[in-house]
């Protein structure tokens, strides 16, 4: 279940991680499934908000990879991906 605001707060997270990859200079940059393990954030909502996030970043990052520790979040993650290419 999402408690309002929790979108808003996941989109920010996956944003200013791309911001501070670019303070730093980094090319690249890997991201887990971020609040879907103890923080129980539904799996599917979670890809989908991931790489609408990323994709809208304005970033200097050229390889952004999502680490997908088990088979249901590689299930959430490619449909995730695929629909926003």
């Amino acid at each position: 279940m999402l408690v309002s605001g929790e979108p808003v707060l996941l989109e920010s997270c996956y944003r200013e991680s791309l911001a501070c990859a670019d303070e730093v200079g980094a090319e690249s940059l890997a991201f887990p499934a971020i609040a879907t393990g103890a923080r129980g954030y539904p799996l599917q909502e979670a890809a989908t908000t991931a790489v609408a996030a990323v994709r809208s970043a304005s970033t200097k990052v050229r390889t952004i990879r999502f680490v997908c520790f088990d088979p249901q979040t590689l299930q959430a993650f490619q449909p995730a991906i695929e629909d926003s290419a």
